[in-house]
């Protein structure tokens, strides 16, 4: 018996947030950033969506949480954070999880799901019918010298279900624990020539090149991403709490001289609040935000400054 109680003590109930943040090179996403991959072809991304499924959790010196019935719709144009659930989780050491749709989805109805669900249909279309499935990746672009060849690879198939392993060191902080993965979309590229205008839906050539690409390069921990560290050492800049509810404001305080403004800004680099002329310290009530991580960057005369990143759970 008082074994039991020792574990349930050792392994409380905490909130698990499965966080994807939108990179490109060392920089946030965005759309109109322009990126160049290891045989020098610049493109700019137009369109990223991809599924995550089957994500495995492990945690507390190798205990294994697995989510079979979950999957993750990501597009690079949203903030892409879900809760997973609650979990008797303190500390978790890897992270397992899947690109794409499992088979046993993957050839079904998606008719049979509400709208919401990630696996319904949806517009643009992320799935080829039965006999094909989901589009596991769809990745359109522009490229070359002048930025004027379209491409489009949409990747799809069973044989192309990739398996992704990332070591992570994540603790628990008042009664949550984020999982931070970076996703650097200029590795996704790797080898692909969008100079030359490749369209290729399917299950080989660029599209297996692609799914390769995603397991092999796109995504790492995201521990020491440029989005949530001070970019200026010489002005102390806090954001208090750093992990907050969904309708809760935030303070910051700062040591910058004179007045400065306060922008906020989803992960992908979308702006949601601004607030000028604050002085020191400030209490920002900036409405009702969704579930994700979001940077608060100090500007004074135009120039970024300082920022901080800022985790938000639901009610």
């Amino acid at each position: 018996m008082l074994f039991g109680m020792q574990l349930c003590i050792a392994f409380a109930q905490n909130k698990v947030n499965f966080n994807i943040h939108h990179m490109l090179e060392s920089d946030n996403f965005g759309f109109e950033k322009i990126a160049s991959n290891n045989i020098n072809t610049d493109f700019k991304v137009t369109r990223m969506e991809y599924y995550i499924s089957e994500i495995s959790i492990i945690h507390d010196g190798g205990h294994t949480i697995t989510l079979p019935d979950l999957w993750i719709l990501v597009n690079a144009a949203d903030v892409s954070s879900t809760l997973l659930g609650d979990y008797p989780v303190q500390h978790i050491e890897k992270v397992i999880f899947h690109v794409g749709v499992d088979a046993a989805h993957n050839n079904g109805d998606p008719s049979v799901y509400d709208e919401a669900h990630p696996l319904a249909l949806k517009l643009p279309s992320m799935h080829w019918g039965w006999a094909i499935g989901y589009n596991f990746v769809a990745l359109e672009g522009v490229g070359g010298s002048e930025l004027n060849k379209v491409f489009q690879i949409h990747a799809l198939g069973n044989e192309n279900y990739k398996t992704i392993e990332i070591n992570v060191d994540e603790n628990v902080v008042d009664g949550v624990i984020n999982i931070d993965i970076a996703a650097d979309y200029s590795k996704s590229m790797y080898d692909l020539d969008a100079s030359i205008g490749i369209f290729y839906h399917g299950t080989a050539k660029q599209s297996r090149s692609l799914m390769d690409n995603f397991q092999k390069y796109v995504f790492s921990n995201a521990t020491g991403v440029s989005s949530s560290d001070i970019i200026d050492p010489v002005f102390q800049f806090e954001v208090l709490p750093t992990l907050l509810r969904s309708n809760t404001s935030f303070n910051v305080k700062s040591d910058i001289l004179g007045e400065y403004s306060i922008v906020l800004s989803d992960i992908s680099g979308r702006k949601i609040y601004q607030r000028d002329g604050i002085n020191m310290l400030a209490s920002i009530d900036p409405g009702t935000l969704a579930p994700g991580n979001y940077i608060v960057t100090a500007i004074k005369g135009g120039k970024n400054i300082a920022a901080k990143k800022l985790s938000v759970y639901g009610e």
